[in-house]
């Protein structure tokens, strides 16, 4: 926050706007986020199935519930711990 908009939230007056920093946007901006939010829900897609698959498989070939419950715990774990963290650093 610049000084100029710190005297303005506090006066109730409005804040002045800098144009000198703003970026300009290039036209293609949306077909690339398009883009990549599709790969990263085909990601997320093609590792749920593989994830899914195993569990699966651990389900055929063990019939144990401590296996079944440890292949979910070892599967979700990560991403719990990372998402933790995750979520700090994108908020800041």
């Amino acid at each position: 926050m610049t000084d100029a908009s710190r005297a303005a939230a506090g006066s109730g007056q409005p804040a002045e706007v800098s144009t000198a920093s703003a970026s300009v946007v290039s036209p293609g901006w949306k077909r690339r986020v398009g883009f990549f939010l599709a790969g990263q829900t085909a990601s997320l897609l093609g590792s749920s199935v593989v994830q899914y698959a195993i569990f699966w498989h651990l389900t055929l070939e063990s019939r144990s519930g401590s296996v079944m419950t440890l292949a979910i715990l070892f599967g979700f774990l990560p991403q719990a711990i990372i998402s933790i963290f995750a979520g700090v650093w994108a908020d800041r």
